[in-house]
């Protein structure tokens, strides 16, 4: 079972995640659907169904958006103010 300090040392498993998020948001296909907030603390998924129909399979095999929104919570995200807004300290 993982500690919570998982999210802050950095596990095999987590850098794996972070890598397969960095290379999503920034593809090219991804843009519109998924993209780095303006300040780059962060990301925002702008169009949900695209993303979660389109984009995410692409590189998470067939996961759904709630486990997905799980994973970043596990991996220490924070949702921002706004809907689709995801923050981390140390993913830019």
């Amino acid at each position: 079972m993982s500690s919570s300090s998982d999210a802050e040392q950095g596990t095999p498993a987590r850098d794996i995640f972070f890598r397969q998020l960095h290379k999503m948001i920034n593809n090219e296909s991804s843009a519109g659907a998924i993209d780095w907030l303006p300040d780059g603390n962060g990301f925002v998924i702008l169009l949900k169904e695209d993303f979660q129909d389109k984009i995410l399979p692409s590189y998470f095999g067939k996961a759904k958006y709630s486990s997905f929104a799980r994973r970043l919570k596990r991996w220490g995200f924070r949702r921002g103010s706004n809907p689709g807004i995801y923050l981390h300290n140390n993913f830019r």
